[in-house]
């Protein structure tokens, strides 16, 4: 078993015993003009609250909301998993687009509403840009 599939079976046990847990992504283009999507869990086991990278990937060709839904229900499918309540995003349209933005994908596949949330990790990552950029 490689590690990819060594931490998500892990996570996927871990989730399995929560009656909610919340997904954090953050789309970016690195200063090598790569862009990423990192994929984070939040999630309450036992009597401690968690937060885990599940993935980082790499978006090859665009980073439209339909690319980044795809690669969320994949991921969450190799969990076995599915989003019950909420998902954190940054800004960007699209993440939140009315039409075509992620969110808005995203709740039509789970057949549900869920709880859009705007997240500081955007802050973080623009930081780290421009530290990245003065190394």
């Amino acid at each position: 078993m490689d590690i990819r599939s060594n931490i998500a079976s892990q996570i996927g046990e871990d989730l399995a015993g929560c009656d909610f847990f919340s997904i954090c992504l953050d789309e970016t283009t690195e200063i090598t003009s790569s862009a990423r999507l990192a994929i984070f869990a939040r999630y309450y086991s036992g009597h401690k609250m968690y937060e885990e990278l599940l993935s980082l990937e790499n978006l090859y060709s665009n980073t439209t909301g339909k690319d980044i839904r795809d690669i969320l229900v994949n991921m969450l499918r190799e969990c076995n998993r599915y989003i019950k309540n909420s998902v954190t995003t940054d800004g960007a349209p699209n993440m939140i687009g009315s039409h075509v933005g992620f969110v808005k994908l995203f709740t039509e596949v789970v057949g549900h509403p869920i709880l859009p949330f705007h997240c500081i990790i955007h802050q973080e990552v623009l930081c780290a840009k421009v530290v990245l950029k003065e190394l």
